[in-house]
């Protein structure tokens, strides 16, 4: 996957948060983004252990989750998407993850701070 510049991120962040005012609308525009935008269900692994990811949900907090289920079939649980591991990822939810990266970085960031006091 080639990589995205700093524009657009920030183009394809503000097409995902149209309109999202406040943060669980804003939480519903990247459960939909995601939902829409990967395919699913696909295969990862959590912690070397093998899963599928089913699909995809705003937690209670708004962060980005999505269902993950044992190959053996014994136990689907919700995690959060940064908690799959790196390797092996679809180019779909990796360009999504990038994007939820870089907008949660600006959210997380010093907003107003210019450094001048």
């Amino acid at each position: 996957m080639a990589e995205m510049s700093e524009a657009q991120i920030q183009e394809q962040i503000e097409a995902i948060l149209v309109d999202a005012y406040g943060e669980d609308e804003q939480a519903s525009a990247w459960e939909v983004a995601f939902q829409d935008e990967v395919q699913t269900p696909f295969d990862a692994t959590l912690l070397g252990v093998p899963v599928c990811v089913l699909g995809f949900q705003a937690g209670r907090t708004g962060n980005i989750q999505c269902q993950a289920a044992r190959r053996d079939g014994q136990q689907k649980r919700w995690i959060g998407v940064e908690d799959l591991d790196a390797a092996g990822l679809p180019a779909d939810f990796v360009r999504m993850r990038t994007l939820l990266r870089a907008w949660q970085g600006e959210e997380d960031g010093d907003e107003g701070d210019d450094g001048d006091g």
